[in-house]
């Protein structure tokens, strides 16, 4: 899918499949007038693609471990390759990183499942600041972040309804 104006639309109304139908197979959805899109995704339907400064500019996967733009917390994350037409704020402190499976996480909205997954390259760039602590730790206590070391607050995923290949107790 490349037509930008289809892509926004479709994830500006991507939602939890609440209407009975198909919610085993399909738990997710994006309504279109009567039509209703069923979505079935491996992990999650939000995929954060690109960390955006303040000024709604890409930082380059090379640059994320040295970014120290001295501006309060505006970064974004962005998906659905729109760069910032579709974005979340970038909390480093939320980052939360599987020790079973790998992938990083990152909130989003209560509407598509509270949860979105960080994609591999930019999940990579972002793994060089993590640190663990005590250093045997099988899961990062903090994320540096512009110069700041932030304590990883993972509570938020505690309600988060994980599906059965990759559950609660894969994600802790």
């Amino acid at each position: 899918m490349s037509d930008k104006a289809f892509l926004s639309f479709f994830f500006k109304r991507l939602k939890l499949n609440s209407t009975g139908k198909y919610n085993d197979n399909f738990p997710y959805l994006s309504p279109c007038g009567r039509e209703m899109n069923y979505i079935r995704c491996y992990d999650r339907p939000v995929v954060f693609q690109h960390v955006l400064d303040r000024h709604g500019n890409m930082i380059e996967y090379e640059d994320i471990e040295t970014f120290t733009d001295d501006s309060s917390d505006h970064e974004q994350l962005s998906y659905g390759g729109l760069g910032c037409n579709l974005v979340t704020k970038f909390q480093p402190h939320l980052l939360h990183m599987s020790h079973k499976n790998g992938h990083v996480y990152h909130p989003t909205s209560d509407r598509t499942g509270g949860v979105g997954l960080v994609a591999s390259k930019l999940a990579f760039w972002l793994s060089k600041n993590f640190i663990c602590e005590p250093k045997d730790s099988s899961s990062p206590s903090h994320f540096m972040w512009k110069g700041t070391k932030h304590k990883l607050d993972n509570t938020w995923t505690n309600d988060i309804k994980w599906k059965d290949h990759l559950s609660k107790d894969m994600c802790t």
